[in-house]
């Protein structure tokens, strides 16, 4: 069926629907699952050309940590 099943993740109600479906056809068809988390940046964030606030990132590497 799959061989290798990839999922992008956002935490939103509908990724945690997509989440869980994946996690039963990966376990059905015994696919490498990879999770790719996805952070979400206020816009504002955007004004500022390639600046990123440490503690805004470590907040999302947390949150995807848990997701895993």
């Amino acid at each position: 069926m799959f061989k290798k099943i990839l999922l992008a993740y956002n935490g939103s109600r509908e990724g945690k629907s997509a989440l869980l479906a994946c996690a039963e056809i990966a376990a059905f068809a015994h696919s490498e699952t990879h999770l790719l988390a996805v952070a979400g940046m206020p816009s504002s964030m955007f004004l500022t050309e390639g600046f990123l606030p440490e503690e805004l990132l470590e907040e999302e590497k947390k949150r995807a940590q848990e997701v895993l």
